[in-house]
Protein backbone atom coordinates (compact mmCIF):
# COMPACT_ATOMS: atom_id res chain seq x y z
CA UNK A 1 0.00 0.00 0.00
CA UNK A 2 1.33 3.54 -0.67
CA UNK A 3 -0.17 7.04 -0.66
CA UNK A 4 1.24 9.79 -2.56
CA UNK A 5 0.96 14.01 -2.78
CA UNK A 6 3.22 15.17 -5.35
CA UNK A 7 3.17 18.89 -7.15
CA UNK A 8 4.97 19.53 -10.49
CA UNK A 9 3.45 23.42 -10.76
CA UNK A 10 0.99 22.77 -12.94
CA UNK A 11 -2.00 20.51 -13.93
CA UNK A 12 -3.78 19.72 -17.15
CA UNK A 13 -3.10 21.98 -20.65
CA UNK A 14 -3.53 25.32 -21.00
CA UNK A 15 -7.50 26.23 -21.98
CA UNK A 16 -7.98 28.07 -25.03
CA UNK A 17 -7.49 32.04 -25.13
CA UNK A 18 -5.10 31.54 -22.00
CA UNK A 19 -2.99 34.33 -21.74
CA UNK A 20 0.75 33.39 -22.65
CA UNK A 21 2.21 36.69 -20.79
CA UNK A 22 1.04 34.29 -17.39
CA UNK A 23 3.97 32.46 -16.09
CA UNK A 24 3.83 29.00 -17.90
CA UNK A 25 4.73 27.56 -14.07
CA UNK A 26 3.35 28.19 -10.52
CA UNK A 27 4.43 27.52 -7.29
CA UNK A 28 3.15 24.14 -5.95
CA UNK A 29 -0.51 24.85 -5.99
CA UNK A 30 -1.28 22.07 -8.15
CA UNK A 31 -1.64 18.71 -6.43
CA UNK A 32 -2.10 15.17 -7.70
CA UNK A 33 -3.08 13.18 -4.36
CA UNK A 34 -3.45 9.18 -4.96
CA UNK A 35 -3.25 6.25 -3.58
CA UNK A 36 -2.05 2.28 -4.50
CA UNK A 37 -1.94 -1.55 -3.85
CA UNK A 38 0.32 -3.89 -5.02
CA UNK A 39 2.13 -7.50 -5.72
CA UNK A 40 5.05 -8.75 -6.15
CA UNK A 41 7.15 -11.72 -6.60
CA UNK A 42 9.98 -12.93 -7.80
CA UNK A 43 10.71 -16.28 -8.94
CA UNK A 44 13.73 -18.33 -8.86
CA UNK A 45 15.34 -15.85 -7.86
CA UNK A 46 15.94 -14.33 -11.59
CA UNK A 47 12.18 -12.71 -12.60
CA UNK A 48 10.56 -10.31 -10.49
CA UNK A 49 6.49 -9.38 -11.38
CA UNK A 50 5.22 -5.71 -9.38
CA UNK A 51 1.50 -5.47 -10.90
CA UNK A 52 -0.20 -2.22 -8.58
CA UNK A 53 -3.60 -0.19 -9.16
CA UNK A 54 -3.43 2.82 -8.29
CA UNK A 55 -5.95 5.71 -7.80
CA UNK A 56 -5.36 9.41 -7.73
CA UNK A 57 -7.40 13.12 -8.51
CA UNK A 58 -5.87 16.30 -9.01
CA UNK A 59 -6.38 19.52 -6.53
CA UNK A 60 -5.13 22.92 -7.35
CA UNK A 61 -4.98 26.07 -5.09
CA UNK A 62 -4.25 29.59 -5.80
CA UNK A 63 -3.29 30.48 -9.48
CA UNK A 64 -5.98 27.75 -11.28
CA UNK A 65 -6.80 30.28 -14.27
CA UNK A 66 -6.10 29.03 -17.31
CA UNK A 67 -5.59 25.14 -16.75
CA UNK A 68 -7.82 22.57 -17.56
CA UNK A 69 -7.77 20.11 -14.58
CA UNK A 70 -7.09 16.02 -15.46
CA UNK A 71 -9.41 14.85 -12.28
CA UNK A 72 -9.78 11.66 -11.22
CA UNK A 73 -7.41 8.66 -12.81
CA UNK A 74 -7.34 4.86 -12.38
CA UNK A 75 -4.02 3.66 -13.08
CA UNK A 76 -2.48 -0.48 -13.47
CA UNK A 77 0.71 -2.20 -14.25
CA UNK A 78 3.90 -0.61 -12.75
CA UNK A 79 2.59 2.10 -10.64
CA UNK A 80 4.36 1.97 -7.47
CA UNK A 81 7.82 2.78 -5.89
CA UNK A 82 10.02 2.36 -2.88
CA UNK A 83 11.63 5.09 -1.99
CA UNK A 84 11.09 7.02 -4.72
CA UNK A 85 12.62 4.38 -7.16
CA UNK A 86 9.86 3.53 -10.00
CA UNK A 87 8.97 -0.53 -9.26
CA UNK A 88 9.31 -1.92 -12.90
CA UNK A 89 6.59 -4.31 -14.23
CA UNK A 90 8.93 -7.25 -15.00
CA UNK A 91 12.72 -7.29 -13.88
CA UNK A 92 15.02 -9.76 -14.92
CA UNK A 93 17.86 -10.10 -12.86
CA UNK A 94 20.95 -10.80 -15.39
CA UNK A 95 23.43 -10.92 -12.89
CA UNK A 96 23.41 -10.15 -8.62
CA UNK A 97 24.02 -6.33 -9.64
CA UNK A 98 22.54 -5.78 -13.31
CA UNK A 99 18.98 -6.33 -14.22
CA UNK A 100 17.07 -5.83 -17.27
CA UNK A 101 13.86 -3.81 -16.32
CA UNK A 102 10.43 -2.99 -18.28
CA UNK A 103 8.31 -0.72 -17.03
CA UNK A 104 4.68 -0.35 -18.33
CA UNK A 105 1.06 1.29 -17.10
CA UNK A 106 -2.39 1.78 -18.37
CA UNK A 107 -4.50 5.16 -16.89
CA UNK A 108 -7.96 5.68 -17.43
CA UNK A 109 -9.29 9.07 -17.02
CA UNK A 110 -12.69 9.72 -15.40
CA UNK A 111 -15.40 11.22 -16.51
CA UNK A 112 -14.40 11.48 -19.96
CA UNK A 113 -12.46 7.96 -20.36
CA UNK A 114 -9.42 9.11 -21.45
CA UNK A 115 -6.83 6.32 -21.87
CA UNK A 116 -2.95 6.61 -21.89
CA UNK A 117 -0.31 3.99 -21.85
CA UNK A 118 3.24 4.05 -21.66
CA UNK A 119 5.93 1.50 -22.02
CA UNK A 120 9.86 2.21 -21.35
CA UNK A 121 12.42 -0.50 -21.49
CA UNK A 122 16.11 0.15 -19.36
CA UNK A 123 18.56 -1.59 -17.08
CA UNK A 124 19.36 -1.02 -13.53
CA UNK A 125 22.95 -1.67 -12.02
CA UNK A 126 23.94 -1.44 -8.26
CA UNK A 127 27.43 -0.46 -7.29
Amino acid sequence: MQITAASTGVIGDPLEGFDLREPPKHGPDHWRVGGSAGWSQTVSGSLTVNLGIAASNAYAFGATSGYSDPGMRLSFGSVQSVGGRALPLVEFHLRNDFSLEVHSWTSVGAPNGSLQSTALVGVSKIF
